[in-house]
């Protein structure tokens, strides 16, 4: 076992689970695919003869064949569970909250996947005469537990990956709270000036606003949403939200909130054509906000769920 292998069984627990978890993810839909475009040859030579699969211990239908055929594939479904195919790796690295793009991490996997080919997974007749190249699992481990071994409590709340639930629950309850009173302040700002005409109504719509936070089920996960997000994700969520507000200062971008008119001056510079009610629709559905304008922390959401950050 190597020393970054032995660094993987070093880590926390939840670390652990969640490297194994981006790869067995990253990879299921990929090996379904395979899988529907592989047809045993000798199974359709079988059914040819008439048999249906029901003439396998007959000589002449070959199922000395079909016995090969099982343990082949025997074999291909446990090297499946062991590689990942070398062009999925950003993928299951966005899965852990790491870039997905940064070139040095991807030259590791590159060259740890070098001379590295199934023997077992060929291609189909009529694709492209090269093989894929792959990833063991163990190599995978050994990156990721160098990526991630500094700091894995701080990295993993940053990250979102979940903590165990014998770490520190006080702190956790707290900073929630935390979160939940800047956000309030973030939406009850903005929409105060539009919606309250005078102090006698300021409790109202206070309360209103509050009960309709915890009703709604993208208000219920926006806390949770939040408190995963990191800073590289924060960081581009808020350069492309910038793009609608041009020339306001980057200290009160925060402030801003993406409505119609923005939509419309936006889908104008890139020559697209969106009806009224298709834009109300695309902001109603991540805001929080009475009047369905998109506030950051609305926009950060969007960003997350629609992989975009």
């Amino acid at each position: 076992m190597s020393s970054s292998e032995s660094l993987f069984f070093t880590l926390p627990k939840h670390v652990q689970r969640a490297i194994d978890e981006a790869f067995d993810a990253t990879i299921k839909p990929n090996q379904v695919s395979k899988a529907n475009r592989r047809t045993p040859t000798s199974t359709s030579n079988n059914a040819a003869l008439g048999g249906g699969g029901f003439l396998i211990e007959e000589p002449v239908s070959g199922g000395g064949f079909l016995v090969e055929d099982d343990n082949e594939d025997g074999s291909n479904a446990e090297d499946v569970l062991a590689q990942i195919p070398l062009e999925l790796i950003p993928a299951a690295l966005q899965r852990l909250d790491l870039p997905p793009d940064d070139d040095d991490v991807l030259a590791v996997f590159k060259n740890a996947a070098s001379g590295w080919t199934s023997s077992s997974i060929r291609p189909s007749q009529g694709s492209s005469s090269h093989e894929e190249t792959y990833v063991s699992r163990s190599d995978w481990r050994s990156v990721c537990a160098v990526l991630l071994e500094n700091n894995p409590k701080e990295d993993d709340a940053e990250r979102g990956v979940p903590m165990d639930e014998d770490d520190d629950d006080g702190a956790s309850d707290e900073y929630i709270e935390e979160q939940l009173s800047s956000e309030e302040d973030l939406s009850g700002e903005a929409s105060s000036e539009e919606y309250m005409e005078g102090p006698g109504n300021s409790r109202l719509q206070t309360r209103a606003r509050k009960r309709a936070r915890v009703s709604s089920p993208i208000a219920n996960s926006s806390v949770d949403k939040l408190q995963k997000l990191s800073s590289r994700q924060r960081q581009t969520c808020l350069a492309t939200f910038s793009l609608f507000f041009e020339g306001v200062p980057s200290e009160e971008l925060m402030n801003q909130k993406i409505m119609i008119k923005d939509l419309q001056r936006a889908t104008k510079l890139l020559n697209e054509k969106l009806k009224a009610d298709e834009m109300v629709e695309m902001l109603e559905m991540f805001s929080t906000l009475p009047d369905k304008s998109m506030s950051f922390d609305d926009f950060c959401r969007m960003m997350t769920t629609a992989r975009l950050a």
